[in-house]
């Protein structure tokens, strides 16, 4: 008898930002009540209003795992670690080169990227 299991990942699109926090009902005053925010992409969910710091982010986590908030990519995170760096060092070769090549002695760089990339026009306006 075999038995077989697969597990399949639920690919994400890459979106602009994230945030988890805990929201304070204010700020001025000593009784206070906490409630857990994540926001995905400029969607932002709330939870229940909680009486104490530790119970709302006992909240917060449960939230991010409802809403599977650490699956998410972000634009934001391209340029760090190790892929970043990558990123990072192999646009400032490209720019260097594509300076030496123009024969500026000006130190300016703008529009180098333009005449040797083509940058994609993406907005619908």
């Amino acid at each position: 008898m075999t038995t077989s299991s697969s597990i399949s990942r639920t690919e994400r699109h890459k979106i602009t930002s994230k945030s988890s926090q805990l929201m304070s009902s204010n700020y001025h005053l000593e009784e206070k009540q906490y409630a857990p925010m994540v926001v995905i992409d400029g969607e932002t969910t709330f939870g229940a209003w909680c009486d104490t710091q530790d119970e709302a982010k006992a909240r917060l986590c449960h939230l991010e795992i409802a809403l599977d908030y650490f699956s998410y990519p972000t634009k934001e995170s391209e340029g760090v670690g190790r892929e970043g760096t990558r990123i990072q060092a192999e646009r400032a070769a490209n720019m260097e080169k594509w300076y030496q090549e123009s024969g500026r002695t000006n130190s300016i760089f703008t529009g180098l990227a333009k005449e040797h990339v083509e940058i994609s026009n993406n907005n619908p306006e």
